[in-house]
């Protein structure tokens, strides 16, 4: 059994209980959209008008489109050079938070 909790900045407030995550993810979705701003423990409409809070799921399950997943970086890296393809692990590649990557130093 899934609760899920909707309190409105009005006052009104309903708690319902679902038999399966399909349908406790249609209620909070139709009450803060697909992807709500996602705090400890809540879910906030994009407007601050709504709050979900949840027992029996978690809010990942209720809003996975909220939740990004990490793109999964090349295991190995092949670049073209002066006809040679170069293979590079991954682990020698330095991945700053932008996405930018230096290359190391080369022994060509």
């Amino acid at each position: 059994m899934i609760q899920v909790f909707y309190r409105a900045v009005d006052g009104y407030s309903k708690a319902r209980s679902f038999p399966n995550l399909v349908a406790a993810r249609r209620y909070a979705q139709s009450r803060v959209g697909e992807t709500p701003e996602i705090g400890p423990g809540y879910a906030i409409a994009g407007d601050g008008i709504g709050k979900i809070t949840v027992k029996g799921c978690t809010l990942q399950e209720l809003f996975p489109k909220a939740f990004p997943s990490e793109q999964p970086k090349p295991r190995r890296i092949q670049y073209l050079t002066n006809g040679d393809i170069v293979d590079l692990d991954r682990e020698d590649f330095d991945y700053p938070q932008d996405g930018a990557a230096d290359l190391p130093d080369l022994p060509f």
